[in-house]
């Protein structure tokens, strides 16, 4: 009995530990998307003493880090810590503020355990908090390491290997049910702009459940899922072998035809890609060419319209509607975007 109350204890701990880090990453993940977006935040005014200040918090957050005998778990927190530093930094373009942030990220590194099954997901998020740092402050760039970002593909890749093979993660927290501000579900409004004998991409896909969704609950059957990881692909299309065709892809070179779908999906895809100037664009544009005329880009984005169709080099008008559920971030738009037809001025989508 004794044993088997160890046994339940240790499998609780080890459960904790990765709740706490799967909140982390996706604050992480979400802190890191939204850097340059102004987010309103109501705070309710008091005149209590003990109301603290972020730089308390973050201090109070850094001093509990090591009250844990565990890395891993120290090691997340002292990185949720240092992600509004970093910010700062990065908003700032201080090289100085940067390379102190990089020498406490190298510091987190070298603590832990290379035998711990948590190591590989913190090192993942430091590698990527340095790379947007040397992404965006140019004199970072000369440490002479290539800049680790979400746009890069060997992170999702790596990130995916290191995954369960029973686990998926859904952007934003966006499912086919989620509630729309004005509409019942994206799901119905999905329905509403794509005809079920639409020749379909779901663009980035991922290891999201939102992609069996569409052939389940759409009931569509010209369904292409890709991805530029080859791991998650083999996953999903082993998972689920009858939802449609399962091909990975560069999301700036795609090998289809011009014109060979009528409508794109993508959640998330271009927020991950927006690191990186160059390559949002190039996913754009080829997002661009592989559409018909009149073909319809859904997009779930925390980015706004304007800067969706600046995206899409004004090729593409939008309409937006506000995703309304439980987001891992605030601000979680439905753009419905329309390929102008080029022999006109393009059909103009009216706001609703």
């Amino acid at each position: 009995m004794a044993v088997m109350n160890k046994r339940r204890n240790v499998k609780s701990k080890l459960s904790w530990k990765w709740v706490v880090a799967i909140v982390i990453l996706s604050l992480l993940i979400a802190n890191f998307f939204l850097l340059d977006r102004t987010v309103k935040v109501t705070k309710v005014k008091t005149q209590k003493p003990d109301v603290k200040t972020k730089e308390e918090e973050d201090r109070e957050l850094l001093e509990k880090a090591g009250e844990y005998e565990d890395g891993p778990v120290a090691a997340l927190l002292r990185a949720q810590a240092l992600t509004e530093e970093a910010t700062i930094a990065q908003q700032n373009k201080d090289p100085e503020a940067g390379r102190k942030i990089i020498e406490e990220l190298a510091k987190i590194d070298a603590s832990l355990d290379e035998n711990d099954p948590m190591t590989s997901l913190v090192k993942k998020i430091t590698s990527v908090v340095k790379g947007l740092l040397q992404q965006s402050i140019p004199e970072l760039k000369e440490l002479g390491e290539e800049p680790i970002t979400f746009a890069n593909p060997e992170v999702w890749e790596q990130m995916y290997k290191d995954k369960k093979a029973d686990e998926h993660y859904e952007w934003y927290n966006v499912t086919w049910s989620s509630p729309i501000v004005g509409a019942s579900t994206l799901g119905n409004l999905i329905q509403e702009n794509i005809p079920q004998n639409v020749k379909l991409l779901d663009m980035g896909c991922g290891d999201s459940l939102f992609s069996a969704e569409l052939f389940e609950k759409g009931g569509y059957q010209q369904l292409h899922h890709m991805d530029v990881s080859t791991e998650v692909i083999n996953r999903m299309s082993m998972r689920y072998p009858n939802a449609g065709k399962w091909e990975v892809q560069d999301a700036t070179n795609m090998t289809y035809p011009s014109e060979s779908f009528g409508a794109i999906i993508e959640k998330g895809a271009f927020d991950a890609m927006e690191q990186v100037d160059t390559v949002v664009k190039a996913a754009a544009k080829e997002t661009v060419r592989i559409l018909k005329q009149d073909g319809i880009l859904l997009s779930v984005s925390i980015r706004n319209t304007k800067q969706i169709e600046e995206w899409l080099d004004n090729k593409m008008e939008c309409k937006t509607s506000h995703l309304n559920q439980e987001s891992t971030v605030s601000g979680v738009f439905m753009h419905i975007c329309r390929k102008k037809d080029e022999s006109s001025d393009g059909m103009k989508i009216e706001e609703d």
